[in-house]
């Protein structure tokens, strides 16, 4: 043990003068070269305040006068209080393909007319032409890439033979049917009188159940196709007036090859695989694609290393982030979860890529866009926060001094692990329980004490 006192140092049964010299140099090193006569006796009074130290082992007795010398203090280790931060993972916005609406084709055909969007084009004052329609103005135009729509709005009109070839099937099945029941009726007014054999009757029902049949199955085609109630029932009215619009404009007629393509949801049009007079003969090709720019999915990468405790938490539920712009450092946060963690490490980056959205009600980010994510995790059960003050590492090892429960004056000397640091606590992983006095004033001296 290293005994220091007025200028002489006493180690085991070494020689007192030549241990005297070290002791000298120890004391020198032990004080900065720029220090005062006031502070150099300071110093040298705590190093001298080290001689009654009786190390044994890891377990140190500090007598009370050095304790009051040294003004050692004490602090109970305690459970984490800060979530463990994963921060500025780098990462970039991209549509959410759950959230987009692919509009393919029901029929080929042709494309007629393309829904218009009004824009800003109009000058104030400007007079509306003779030949607008009311509630148009000079200023619409064809839709186009990057244009906002509604639910419901309309988007091109197709003209396709085949939907005129089905709806006219369903018109005949529907005539022929109520031809062939005023038939029936009046033949089985017939039969009851006498007029006609049985078995005419029986001809004229079978044929009627064989337009039922007709009716149905033309109805189902229709329905298979997404015709509305509304649709059919229209058909229907068309069927009863066939007669009485003989000879007149068939014009309203014409429409049953008309189909129109609206949007099922309010988004922005993403892609667009047409034109006016584009000829459709491929039913599986998009001929547009809507995407909802308020829902956005968000792909990070995460370091192998953070991977298990980050796969720990994601099985207990969804994970919440933190989404940020690295052109705005500072700015804003954009809350979001964490849904998925791929299953693949990229061997150049030894990364993985973590996949989840981020809300936008406001339409401030765009899919494409970099972005940083932060993510809070909860501390691990066997890490402890102590003060920063109560660490003491040599580039080795890193140890905290523990008062020994009941002995004021007795320390023991425990090795940690750091496992994150803050400017003011550590938390480390060890031997170390919540409650435990670690000393967090004097224990860089007592350690140089021990050592020597």
């Amino acid at each position: 043990m290293l005994l220091v006192g007025n200028g002489k140092l006493f180690w085991g049964g070494l020689s007192g003068i030549a241990l005297a010299t070290i002791g000298i140099v120890g004391v020198f090193l032990l004080q900065p070269h720029w220090a005062t006569s006031e502070q150099h006796s300071a110093v040298g009074t705590q190093v001298e305040m080290l001689n009654p130290l009786r190390p044994n082992g890891n377990n140190i007795t500090v007598p009370s006068e050095v304790y009051r010398s040294l003004d050692i203090k004490t602090k109970a280790a305690q459970k984490p209080s800060r979530p463990h931060t994963l921060p500025g993972l780098a990462g970039r916005l991209a549509l959410d393909n759950a959230s987009m609406a692919r509009i393919p084709p029901r029929f080929p055909g042709e494309i007629v007319a393309v829904g218009t969007v009004q824009g800003n084009e109009k000058k104030v004052g400007t007079p509306q032409s003779a030949s607008a329609k009311q509630g148009d103005s000079e200023a619409d135009r064809p839709l186009r890439y990057g244009d906002e729509v509604k639910a419901g709005q309309l988007l091109a009109v197709l003209w396709s033979k085949d939907l005129g070839e089905k709806k006219s099937e369903f018109i005949d099945a529907l005539c022929r049917y109520k031809l062939d029941r005023e038939q029936l009726d009046q033949l089985e007014v017939l039969w009851k009188q006498g007029a006609i054999p049985e078995q005419s009757l029986r001809d004229a029902r079978t044929k009627v159940q064989a337009d039922i049949v007709a009716v149905g199955k033309a109805e189902r085609t229709l329905r298979s196709w997404r015709l509305t109630d509304a649709d059919i029932e229209g058909l229907r009215k068309e069927a009863a007036a066939i007669e009485t619009a003989a000879g007149k404009d068939r014009g309203e007629f014409e429409r049953w090859a008309r189909v129109e393509i609206r949007s099922p949801q309010d988004g922005v049009i993403v892609e667009m695989n047409m034109s006016l007079g584009s000829l459709i003969s491929d039913t599986t090709t998009d001929l547009f694609k809507i995407a909802d720019p308020k829902k956005l999915m968000v792909w990070a990468y995460v370091y192998e290393d953070d991977l298990p405790l980050l796969s720990k938490l994601f099985k207990k539920g969804s994970v919440p982030w933190t989404v940020r712009l690295p052109s705005q450092p500072g700015g804003k946060g954009f809350a979001g979860r964490l849904e998925q963690i791929g299953k693949m490490i990229d061997p150049q980056q030894h990364t993985a890529i973590v996949m989840g959205r981020v809300e936008n009600a406001d339409m401030e980010l765009i899919a494409g866009q970099f972005v940083t994510v932060n993510i809070e995790l909860p501390a691990d059960e066997d890490e402890i926060e102590i003060p920063t003050t109560a660490l003491v590492e040599d580039g080795r090892d890193s140890i905290v001094f523990v008062q020994i429960p009941g002995s004021p004056l007795d320390f023991e000397r425990r090795k940690v692990v750091v496992s994150r640091r803050y400017h003011d606590v550590v938390y480390v992983r060890g031997s170390l329980r919540p409650g435990d006095l670690v000393m967090i004033k004097g224990a860089l001296l007592l350690s140089d004490a021990m050592n020597d």
